[in-house]
């Protein structure tokens, strides 16, 4: 070969190798990237609306109290600057709020343990609704403070102390999940990092071989023709 075709093709493969390097960059970026990714969406994003919903559910039940210190028998009725209305009012909008937490967090559920804890807790926000907060808020309304009492006993405290129970359990399985994944993207970033020291090192000793043999075969015939 001629000494122009060793040098370009020297510099071909310290180019191509470079070329890797830079290759393997991107490409570990773009796994840190969607790593970094997959945790807000599947835990960061979740553990919020969990939260949100399990402050509203918590709101309820005050709002539930609340409103029950308007009874007339009440030694706290005169001492409202607003009418039972507010209460009522707000337990709508909670639970409103509440629903589209949930389907906002649905939509980030995606295992099957995930699935079954989600469930468990959607049955016990159900049951929080339907039997407590519904015929508590309608006796609220028209004045049946003493029946509102037995239903906050009998129906709202038992649902909501089992909703909560699941919320925790959410919480839990959510904060244990991230840790898992935040090792996870740890490790793949490692991998990564070691390919490209790999790769770089690599083209290192690709560039010290290619320089050696030009200039070897540069230097040789002039040697031969000195000696």
């Amino acid at each position: 070969l001629s000494l122009k075709t060793k040098m370009m093709a020297g510099f071909a493969v310290m180019l191509g190798a470079l070329a890797v390097v830079a290759l393997l960059g991107a490409w570990g970026m773009s796994q840190t990237n969607n790593e970094v990714t997959k945790l807000y969406d599947r835990r960061v994003l979740p553990l919020q609306d969990i939260a949100i919903v399990g402050k509203l559910m918590a709101d309820n039940r005050t709002q539930v109290l609340a409103a029950m210190q308007h009874d007339p028998a009440s030694a706290y009725a005169k001492s409202h600057d607003h009418g039972i209305e507010l209460h009522l009012g707000a337990i709508d909008k909670n639970v409103a709020a509440i629903s589209e937490h949930w389907e906002s967090y649905r939509k980030h559920v995606h295992s099957s343990e995930h699935m079954k804890l989600a469930e468990a807790l959607e049955q016990a926000k159900g049951r929080y609704v339907k039997e407590g907060l519904q015929p508590v808020r309608a006796a609220l309304a028209e004045g049946r403070y003493a029946d509102a009492n037995d239903i906050r006993r009998q129906k709202v405290d038992p649902a909501y102390a089992e909703a909560s129970k699941s919320i925790e359990n959410l919480l839990k399985y959510l904060t244990e999940a991230g840790v898992h994944q935040v090792a996870e993207a740890d490790a793949s970033f490692a991998n990564a990092r070691l390919l490209m020291i790999l790769a770089g090192l690599l083209a290192l000793v690709a560039g010290i071989v290619i320089a050696r043999a030009l200039v070897l075969s540069v230097t040789r015939p002039i040697d031969d023709v000195i000696n």
